[in-house]
């Protein structure tokens, strides 16, 4: 097939993208995640127009790791493909967060169309926001997933959604006169 590409074949699922509410000690959390992102001080530019810490919060900071672990729970929940050892007994992926990072959008503030690839999962975890807060939106989720209709998805304080890392994703221009507040981070293998 030298020269001819071939499509993938679409996800079955109606949407990919997943979301879970921590309930656990959220306020606590939150507030150390909203300290620890203030104590970082700022990153480089990036697609995020908006306050970015460095990519490498969880290896500062206990309330990241505390998030990631979660994050981590949540994934491995949701294999994206299942896998044997060489007897074909099942085998669970091990996976890890390589990069985590604190973005405050203040208004007016947005981030550009982007993907995470090659990470496996991406997620963003909602410290504060508002119900009328920007949503993230993800642009092409009717092209790939076969109309449907809506690719924004609210974000809600205490919830982290979880997605596929190469789907692209964005966040139009904040309007609310307070901050969104958000974590986010990238989920790989661990071979």
């Amino acid at each position: 097939m030298s020269g001819h590409t071939r499509e993938w074949d679409r996800f079955n699922e109606k949407s990919p993208i997943r979301k879970e509410t921590l309930t656990s000690n959220m306020e606590v959390l939150n507030a150390h995640l909203i300290n620890d992102i203030e104590d970082a001080g700022q990153g480089a530019l990036s697609a995020a127009k908006c306050y970015r810490t460095h990519w490498k919060m969880h290896e500062q900071y206990e309330s990241f790791r505390l998030l990631n672990n979660a994050v981590l729970d949540m994934a491995k929940q949701l294999p994206l493909a299942s896998r044997t050892d060489e007897k074909g007994n099942p085998e669970e992926v091990p996976l890890k967060v390589l990069e985590s990072w604190g973005l405050v959008y203040r208004k007016g503030e947005s981030t550009d169309a982007h993907t995470h690839w090659p990470a496996l999962w991406s997620y963003c975890y909602c410290v504060s926001a508002c119900e009328d807060c920007v949503p993230i939106t993800f642009p092409h989720m009717d092209t790939y997933w076969g109309g449907l209709n809506d690719n924004e998805v609210s974000h809600k304080t205490g919830q982290i959604l979880l997605w596929p890392a190469w789907i692209t994703h964005q966040v139009y221009e904040h309007e609310c006169d307070h901050d969104r507040i958000v974590v986010a981070g990238n989920i790989y293998t661990d071979f």
